[in-house]
């Protein structure tokens, strides 16, 4: 089974194109014991910016994004089963055995499962876990609330897509998807809720400068 980051997939910008071709191992070792947080966060960022040379900033620009929206009549959603998952934990992101995280999108390819699920979800969960399925984030309008329960049938090609935001147009505005054919589209209609192309101001992560690491 395969869990999304309980975060925003940033836009990034400026980045060149080895930077989503090439792959690397990063082994290293800390003073002492450390959080999951601040391994990925401030240490992660120390390394890349000792090894890479990298030197990022942090930008709002307005972009493409979808609205998630509620149709015409109740959304076909299911109450969140209580003690059903465990809050979710940066630091501990297995969950205890047998139950699911809080809120974070599961996606499996095994038989009998749901290609895509929510437990104990709200609707700005779901719209997270749609930004990372989508080449735009996702903004929660529907105006409901409460914990939820929900499942997605999509297609394979559509459960792991690589969205297109290590590139731009001209512009610096990340390509739309062309929202034919895909079945994330179907799936939110059968909840009975609707993505809405739209524009918001988001954040976006623009590299000023990278380089190749040297060998050990």
């Amino acid at each position: 089974m395969f869990a999304s980051p309980r975060i925003y997939t940033e836009a990034i910008q400026g980045s060149p194109g080895w930077l989503s071709s090439e792959h690397y191992a990063i082994d290293a070792k800390t003073d002492g014991p450390q959080s999951r947080e601040t391994m990925l966060g401030p240490m992660m960022r120390a390394l890349l910016e000792d090894r890479f040379r990298l030197r990022a900033h942090h930008e709002t620009r307005e972009a493409p994004a979808y609205e998630l929206t509620a149709e015409k009549g109740e959304a076909k959603l299911m109450a969140a089963k209580g003690g059903g998952c465990a809050p979710f934990d940066v630091d501990h992101a297995e969950p205890p055995a047998r139950m699911h995280s809080c809120g974070v999108m599961i996606r499996s390819l095994r038989p009998g499962s749901p290609p895509v699920a929510f437990y104990g979800a709200t609707m700005a969960d779901l719209a997270r876990g749609l930004t990372v399925l989508l080449d735009r984030e996702v903004i929660d309008r529907t105006g409901i609330g409460g914990t939820f329960d929900i499942q997605l049938d999509l297609s394979t090609a559509d459960m792991f897509r690589r969205a297109p935001r290590a590139t731009s147009d001209a512009d610096g505005t990340p390509p739309a998807t062309d929202p034919q054919g895909l079945t994330i589209f179907g799936a939110v209609k059968k909840l009975g809720l609707k993505l809405t192309p739209s524009k918001a101001t988001v954040e976006v992560l623009v590299i000023d400068h990278v380089e190749r690491p040297a060998e050990n």
